[in-house]
């Protein structure tokens, strides 16, 4: 091992923990009282653990300073879990604000939509064109809307027995006009297999949908998407969807999730 003095001279940082260290001990001193606060300590591992720190100040009967006896409490896992309630905290308010503002915009929509579908029997074929895209435009954000409201609510899950080649076949029919509009091509790789799992159909069918979004999105000049399905044994199947985008760069990587 090496002493405090002798680290300092090969890591800034343990140079700041020593100086920090020698402040509170001094603070202790001088108050004459027990400090408890938290410190921050550089694992070998390159984690730092963060500990509830208790100092108490000893003294001789002449009132010289004699010692310190520290008390450390490692809170790392304690802190970590802090931190994941209040980011689900703001998540949750997030999806309260999400839900209004989209309850806000529906309504209006709900309007537009009922008048030009009244409209139409009094429109000539040539301007029906126009209607029938405002109309299919209007149900675009309806659908929109109706995803904001359903993130902000708890889920009720729907369990039934799926067969996963079949769920897959049915998304790619659904995002399929998507990825034509944008030169993606989508190659399906199934084992010649029937496989049924238990899961919510239509919540599963949106994560794919959600990912082959993305992966059409990260291909503006088009590209391919692969997605293999192969058992791995009685009990796992694996799914995997490959794209040939530019990835996720590393500082978003951390906030999935």
């Amino acid at each position: 091992g090496k002493k405090d003095s002798e680290l300092i001279q090969y890591n800034e940082a343990y140079r700041e923990a020593f100086l920090h260290c020698e402040e509170v001990d001094e603070l202790a001193w001088q108050q004459r009282k027990i400090l408890h606060g938290e410190e921050f300590i550089i694992h070998r591992d390159d984690f730092d653990l963060i500990l509830s720190i208790s100092k108490v100040p000893l003294y001789h009967p002449d009132g010289s300073r004699k010692g310190l006896i520290v008390m450390g409490r490692d809170v790392t896992e304690l802190k970590e879990t802090e931190k994941l309630l209040r980011k689900s905290e703001k998540l949750a308010v997030v999806g309260q604000l999400t839900a209004g503002i989209a309850h806000e915009i529906r309504n209006p929509l709900t309007s537009l939509k009922g008048f030009l579908t009244l409209l139409l029997p009094e429109i000539n074929e040539e301007q029906k064109w126009y209607i029938d895209v405002m109309l299919s435009e209007i149900s675009q954000m309806e659908s929109i809307t109706s995803q904001f409201m359903a993130m902000s609510k708890p889920q009720v899950l729907s369990i039934q027995t799926c067969n996963i080649q079949t769920l897959i076949e049915e998304v790619v029919t659904f995002i399929l006009p998507t990825a034509i509009m944008h030169s993606v091509h989508i190659i399906m790789d199934h084992f010649d297999y029937k496989h049924d799992i238990q899961c919510d159909g239509n919540q599963l069918k949106q994560v794919f949908i959600n990912i082959l979004k993305n992966a059409i999105e990260a291909m503006p000049n088009g590209g391919n998407i692969y997605i293999q399905t192969k058992p791995l044994d009685d009990t796992f199947i694996l799914i995997r969807i490959i794209d040939e985008g530019c990835g996720i760069p590393e500082d978003r990587i951390s906030r999935l999730g």
